[in-house]
């Protein structure tokens, strides 16, 4: 029986198929460890950059030095419409919560809700009272005087009370400013410390996928965060379209240590990637060439995500008959479709245009 291709077309290559990058894994690792500075990856679309951040964030996960956090997409949507360094500073209070004090999520908010001092059963301990305290600051709770309640995510408290016929009084949270967050992050530091971690770091994949604007929006105003020393930010970032070229050039500029994502250097490694993806292979054996490689590499210009798609193709068909190898010839067969494509990229990068996926929606017409 023919299982499902072990080709990750449409998500990312991490381990164990990631291949390719050992260069920038050490570059990126060195700036977190040894540097303690943020790092903002960025490179055009599909070239591999949530491949990477991945990557070094299980690599991470696994280390006793870096407390590393993923923000998931639907929780960085919501940080568009409400507070960025708030919303995070919530994310580090559960992660915590959970991870270093084993404690349920659901304890938290409820704790949060009701005031735990109140409650006969509840035992003083210093660090879940500062979580408690920091993610009460945090989470914004609006009450009106109509007795409905709207949940968002918020900085410091700011009473507003308004005498009228109704007696009506609400309250809200002001965002939070990087002063005000960093204060926080160093409390929050004080915690993991004890739990053998040096610092946080925050892992932003999904910014990749924020439109420019909100990029560089976020970037701008909270640029006093992602430079400090008090915590690591390890985001992705789409190349922009050229007329917002400059002013983004000057946010990446921004960070100590940005790293700019292109195609593979050398032909071993297209033979990396695939061989690590045949690894994973329950099929029965297939055979590249060495010739198949490097028509790959120049047929791509060592593109890791048209290498992936030519080289599926090829695989599929070989799979479905009785053949095992995979030779240039096939290879050169499977890219016919996908020339047009590779033409249009490097179009764009020899026009220092950036590449986005959905230009090729055009090309379908």
């Amino acid at each position: 029986m023919i299982s499902a291709t072990p080709f990750t077309i449409n998500n990312p290559a991490i381990p164990p198929i990631f291949a390719g990058r050992s260069d920038e894994i050490s570059l990126i690792i060195r700036g977190l460890f040894q540097d303690h500075t943020s790092i903002a990856i960025y490179g055009n679309e599909a070239i591999g950059k949530s491949s990477i951040l991945l990557t070094i964030h299980q690599h991470l996960v696994s280390e006793n030095k870096i407390f590393s956090i993923e923000i998931p997409s639907i929780i960085l949507r919501q940080a568009i419409q409400g507070n960025f360094l708030g919303l995070i500073t919530g994310q580090i209070c559960t992660a915590i919560w959970t991870r270093l004090l084993n404690k349920k999520t659901s304890d938290l908010i409820e704790d949060t809700m009701l005031y735990v001092r109140d409650r006969g059963d509840y035992i003083a301990d210093a660090d879940e009272d500062l979580i408690r305290r920091i993610y009460r600051l945090v989470t914004n709770t609006k009450l009106e005087g109509t007795g409905t309640e709207k949940n968002a995510f918020g900085g410091k408290m700011i009473i507003n009370a308004q005498s009228s016929h109704e007696k009506s009084m609400s309250f809200s949270r002001a965002p939070l400013s990087s002063t005000e967050f960093l204060d926080l992050i160093g409390e929050l530091n004080d915690i993991i410390k004890g739990y053998d971690y040096d610092s946080i770091l925050i892992v932003c994949d999904e910014m990749n996928h924020l439109p420019i604007a909100t990029n560089t929006g976020i970037l701008r105003e909270y640029l006093d965060a992602f430079s400090s020393k008090k915590i690591k930010f390890l985001l992705t970032l789409s190349n922009p379209s050229s007329y917002q070229k400059e002013d983004f050039d000057l946010l990446v500029e921004a960070f100590s240590a940005p790293f700019e994502i292109g195609h593979f250097k050398k032909i071993d490694a297209v033979k990396e990637l695939i061989d690590n993806v045949l690894s994973t292979s329950k099929n029965r054996k297939v055979d590249f060439s060495k010739s198949s490689y490097k028509t790959l590499f120049e047929l791509t210009e060592g593109h890791p995500w048209w290498i992936q798609k030519i080289a599926n193709d090829a695989y599929s068909e070989i799979l479905a008959s009785k053949r095992d190898g995979i030779n240039s010839r096939i290879i050169e067969k499977n890219s016919q479709k996908y020339l047009a494509e590779i033409k249009l990229y490097k179009e764009n990068m020899a026009a220092g245009r950036p590449f986005k996926k959905n230009m090729l929606h055009a090309l379908s017409f």
